[in-house]
């Protein structure tokens, strides 16, 4: 994931929010992955017989079959 947000110096301000992550996932390309809607991802072929599958954002649930 991103880093933390920085921290404020002065009296009555706010720290900033941290950065954004990535979950890089690789399986065998023998299984089907279901993203739920709420995730932002995309799929390519690994080396070998594999997949990999990418998340940039979102919260939700993530299963294979």
């Amino acid at each position: 994931g991103g880093g933390g947000g920085g921290t404020a110096t002065h009296t009555g301000a706010t720290s900033g929010s941290g950065g954004s992550g990535l979950v890089v996932i690789r399986y065998p390309n023998s299984f089907t992955i279901s993203v739920g809607s709420g995730l932002t991802s995309s799929t390519t072929a690994g080396s070998g017989n594999t997949k990999i599958t990418s998340f940039t954002a979102g919260t939700d649930t993530v299963s294979w079959s």
